[in-house]
């Protein structure tokens, strides 16, 4: 009886310390945000007429990713180019693939499980240019994996924050977005973005908010589905949507990059500590954000849009000239053109073409031709697609079958 009532005394003081190490909040003050030699303050009129970017296309090249039975991708959420390898994120698999620059499948990280090296879900990945580790983000059981660059598990730790968005940084260090989660547990003041060292403890924060604002009712602020991180010549960028602002991401710190000023109607920053009426000016309220970011040598792209008008907008911005130009309907000569980019690598935009979208492509061409046989052309087939890119892309939708993968479009603009 009394060896029962030790394990329960010890129990009971055990479940005491770990409750009280558990409610210990971190105290710590917004960090000096660093100074960039250039800020490009960038004023952008919406324009919603169709736009044809033909004049401003320099090369377009198609990469097919090869299908086997190793690499059947279901849903590309994040490409990346890197030492010139391509690696996909199949959102539907929770796998990461990689190709050559040619599409050719090499191979592939896809460990669902519970224990060392494995994960219950893929939400993130990057490249940890440093130490040459492929860095996975598992959010189902908030574990941040490594890898070398052959797939092989390295290591692993617990993400101590609610987080939506996660990336390494050079130095061993990581930095994570909360997204106005609530860690009210971990901070007595809480942060959006917060800089965790090689043991995870936390080092810097920026962008602070009050979670408990945006309770009852409840508010969520959405984000694309990887993140708000994007990498440009092997450095990270953060491109913060409530503010439209775009931030260069260094192991010293945050600086302002890029500031949009759209319409001139951006969210209103200053509503996100104040509870009165929040949420119905999240959800109905009239003011553009910007969505998709990624970037050239030479050239800037953004998609944007205005909350309660559904309809994205694209915008390529030069770096320099500082002239911009958007629409809501890009067109390649006659053709939409389905060019946003999800990644970029140099010089060139990188979108994905879904198989669906060329085999249409192609039998609406090959109707158009026929119709042409019936009265008498003779001339040469396809010659209406005008533009090189749109007769490029004719010859490979009719090597495609349903069955293959998406195809990946590299593009490349001139200077404006």
């Amino acid at each position: 009886m009394k060896t029962k009532q030790k394990i329960l005394a010890f129990l009971i003081s055990s479940s005491c310390v770990f409750t009280a190490c558990y409610q210990e909040t971190l105290k710590i003050e917004e960090s000096p945000f660093l100074f960039e030699n250039e800020v490009h303050s960038i004023d952008i009129k919406p324009n919603d007429e169709r736009f044809d970017i033909s004049q401003y296309i320099d090369s377009v090249v198609y990469v097919k990713l090869e299908l086997t039975d190793e690499s059947i991708i279901g849903n590309i959420e994040k490409v990346l180019v890197f030492e010139n390898c391509i690696y996909v994120m199949d959102g539907q698999t929770s796998s990461l693939f990689m190709f050559d620059m040619e599409g050719n499948y090499l191979s592939k990280i896809c460990k669902i499980g519970n224990g060392p090296g494995e994960y219950t879900r893929l939400d993130f990945f990057n490249i940890d240019v440093e130490k040459r580790h492929i860095v996975l983000t598992d959010l189902m059981s908030y574990w941040n994996i490594r890898y070398d660059m052959n797939g092989n598990y390295l290591s692993r730790k617990k993400i101590p924050v609610n987080t939506e968005g996660f990336a390494p940084l050079a130095k061993e260090q990581y930095i994570s977005f909360s997204n106005f989660r609530n860690n009210k547990r971990f901070f007595e003041q809480e942060y959006n973005l917060v800089y965790l060292d090689s043991l995870m403890q936390i080092q810097k924060a920026y962008f602070p908010y009050n979670s408990s604002v945006l309770y009852d009712p409840f508010v969520q602020f959405s984000i694309i589905p990887c993140g708000p991180f994007y990498t440009y010549s092997n450095e990270l960028y953060f491109h913060y949507k409530m503010k439209n602002e775009i931030y260069r991401v260094s192991p010293e710190g945050v600086s302002l990059k890029y500031k949009f000023n759209i319409d001139n109607n951006n969210f209103d920053y200053s509503r996100i500590n104040k509870k009165n009426n929040l949420m119905e000016y999240v959800n109905d309220g009239k003011y553009w954000t910007i969505y998709n970011v990624c970037e050239t040598h030479d050239i800037l792209f953004l998609s944007f849009s205005e909350n309660t008008y559904p309809k994205a907008f694209m915008c390529y911005y030069s770096k320099l000239s500082g002239k911009s130009i958007n629409s809501s309907a890009f067109t390649l000569s006659k053709f939409n053109f389905s060019g946003i980019p999800i990644a970029s690598s140099n010089e060139w935009f990188i979108c994905e073409l879904s198989v669906d979208n060329l085999l249409d492509y192609k039998n609406f061409v090959d109707k158009v031709n026929n119709s042409f046989q019936e009265q008498g052309y003779k001339g040469e087939r396809d010659l209406f697609l005008e533009h090189p890119a749109l007769i490029e892309r004719k010859r490979l939708a009719d090597k495609l079958t349903l069955d293959d993968n998406s195809v990946l479009m590299f593009y490349k603009l001139k200077s404006f």
